[in-house]
């Protein structure tokens, strides 16, 4: 198992839609928001708080591309 860590700054963009996704995300602080959609008309489906996971559906599925782009949502 290999873990990296990284940090994201209020708003910046974790990943996008068809991104290439290979890895499971843990938020340790803050708030990460899972939309669909373009910046002006994206719809939240998602708010992910700390010990919260994302992106494994696309280790599950063997999915190259994560399904929903991915925010920072708060400072961490």
């Amino acid at each position: 198992m290999i873990l990296d860590r990284r940090f994201y700054a209020a708003g910046q963009r974790i990943f996008s839609e068809g991104d290439d996704a290979s890895c499971v995300y843990l938020v340790q602080r803050g708030m990460v928001r899972i939309s669909k959609g373009r910046r002006e008309e994206e719809v939240t489906l998602a708010l992910i708080g700390p010990n919260g996971l994302f992106g494994e559906m696309s280790i599950v599925d063997d999915n190259p591309a994560p399904p929903m782009p991915a925010r920072q949502r708060t400072p961490p």
